[in-house]
Protein backbone atom coordinates (compact mmCIF):
# COMPACT_ATOMS: atom_id res chain seq x y z
CA UNK A 1 0.00 0.00 0.00
CA UNK A 2 0.94 3.47 -0.71
CA UNK A 3 0.62 6.66 1.55
CA UNK A 4 0.88 9.73 -0.34
CA UNK A 5 0.74 13.07 0.24
CA UNK A 6 -1.43 15.20 -2.20
CA UNK A 7 -0.10 12.62 -4.58
CA UNK A 8 3.63 13.73 -4.96
CA UNK A 9 5.07 12.09 -2.07
CA UNK A 10 5.10 8.46 -1.38
CA UNK A 11 6.15 6.15 1.31
CA UNK A 12 5.71 2.37 0.75
CA UNK A 13 3.81 0.90 4.60
CA UNK A 14 1.88 -2.04 4.24
CA UNK A 15 -0.90 -1.84 6.57
CA UNK A 16 -2.90 -3.80 8.85
CA UNK A 17 -4.54 -7.26 7.21
CA UNK A 18 -8.55 -6.82 6.18
CA UNK A 19 -10.78 -6.58 9.33
CA UNK A 20 -8.17 -5.38 11.62
CA UNK A 21 -7.89 -1.53 12.31
CA UNK A 22 -5.17 0.24 11.74
CA UNK A 23 -3.73 3.30 13.87
CA UNK A 24 -2.55 6.68 11.95
CA UNK A 25 -1.10 9.53 13.12
CA UNK A 26 -0.06 12.93 11.60
CA UNK A 27 2.08 15.13 13.19
CA UNK A 28 2.19 19.02 12.09
CA UNK A 29 5.04 21.52 13.96
CA UNK A 30 5.07 24.17 11.69
CA UNK A 31 6.57 23.70 8.36
CA UNK A 32 7.57 19.90 9.43
CA UNK A 33 5.24 17.09 9.22
CA UNK A 34 5.56 13.49 10.07
CA UNK A 35 2.79 10.83 8.72
CA UNK A 36 2.94 7.57 11.38
CA UNK A 37 0.61 4.68 10.19
CA UNK A 38 0.33 1.72 13.44
CA UNK A 39 3.71 3.01 15.82
CA UNK A 40 5.90 3.35 12.79
CA UNK A 41 6.97 7.20 11.22
CA UNK A 42 6.07 5.97 7.20
CA UNK A 43 7.08 9.69 5.87
CA UNK A 44 8.40 12.74 6.65
CA UNK A 45 8.84 16.40 4.89
CA UNK A 46 9.38 20.00 5.59
CA UNK A 47 6.49 22.13 3.68
CA UNK A 48 9.03 25.08 3.35
CA UNK A 49 12.01 22.48 1.46
CA UNK A 50 12.71 23.48 -2.43
CA UNK A 51 11.84 19.93 -2.41
CA UNK A 52 8.23 19.91 -1.40
CA UNK A 53 8.01 23.57 -3.75
CA UNK A 54 8.92 21.67 -6.57
CA UNK A 55 6.58 18.87 -6.38
CA UNK A 56 3.99 20.60 -5.63
CA UNK A 57 5.54 22.24 -9.27
CA UNK A 58 5.29 19.20 -11.05
CA UNK A 59 1.56 18.08 -9.26
CA UNK A 60 -1.89 18.36 -10.53
CA UNK A 61 -1.76 21.48 -7.56
CA UNK A 62 0.34 24.02 -9.45
CA UNK A 63 -2.15 26.03 -9.77
CA UNK A 64 -3.85 26.17 -7.02
CA UNK A 65 -2.80 29.56 -4.77
CA UNK A 66 -0.84 28.41 -1.58
CA UNK A 67 -1.33 24.42 -1.71
CA UNK A 68 0.49 22.90 1.10
CA UNK A 69 2.01 25.45 2.18
CA UNK A 70 -0.73 27.33 4.29
CA UNK A 71 -0.15 27.40 8.38
CA UNK A 72 -4.10 26.38 8.92
CA UNK A 73 -6.50 24.33 6.51
CA UNK A 74 -8.95 21.81 6.02
CA UNK A 75 -8.77 18.23 7.10
CA UNK A 76 -9.82 16.11 4.43
CA UNK A 77 -10.66 12.19 4.89
CA UNK A 78 -11.59 10.24 1.61
CA UNK A 79 -11.41 7.17 0.13
CA UNK A 80 -11.19 5.98 -3.56
CA UNK A 81 -14.21 4.49 -4.68
CA UNK A 82 -14.03 1.69 -2.06
CA UNK A 83 -15.48 0.90 1.08
CA UNK A 84 -13.82 3.00 4.03
CA UNK A 85 -14.47 3.18 7.58
CA UNK A 86 -13.25 5.86 10.19
CA UNK A 87 -13.16 5.76 14.13
CA UNK A 88 -11.99 7.53 17.20
CA UNK A 89 -11.07 10.62 14.86
CA UNK A 90 -9.41 12.58 17.60
CA UNK A 91 -7.35 16.28 16.72
CA UNK A 92 -5.87 17.85 19.14
CA UNK A 93 -3.32 20.83 19.85
CA UNK A 94 0.54 19.88 21.03
CA UNK A 95 1.93 22.37 23.26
Amino acid sequence: MYISIFLFIFAVHHPNPLGLWNESMIISDGAQVEHWLNGKCILKYDRRSDDFKQKIAKSKFKDVENFGILPESYILLQDHGSVIYFRNIKISEQK
